[in-house]
């Protein structure tokens, strides 16, 4: 699921997911959950962004957290 969210020169997204890892014999399940939120602003042509990001159970091991966060400058030319 996601949500944006637009308002002149400013954009927010907040987004999260989860799916289900299987093991191979089919009866261990571990539920990955990922939650992310972005905002930028955009003033002519230069772009201010952050994110965060953070997930649960990473890569199919059950109690493994991830997190990042995320800050960036762009300039077009």
């Amino acid at each position: 699921m996601g949500v944006a969210y637009t308002a002149g020169d400013i954009s927010v997204y907040y987004g999260e997911s989860a799916y289900q890892n299987h093991g191979l014999n089919g009866s261990t399940v571990v539920e990955t959950e990922m939650d992310s939120m972005q905002i930028a602003y955009t003033m002519g042509a230069m772009t201010i962004s952050a994110a965060t990001f953070e997930t649960s159970n990473a890569a199919g091991i059950a109690g493994r957290t991830f997190e990042e966060n995320e800050i960036s400058v762009s300039f077009a030319f």
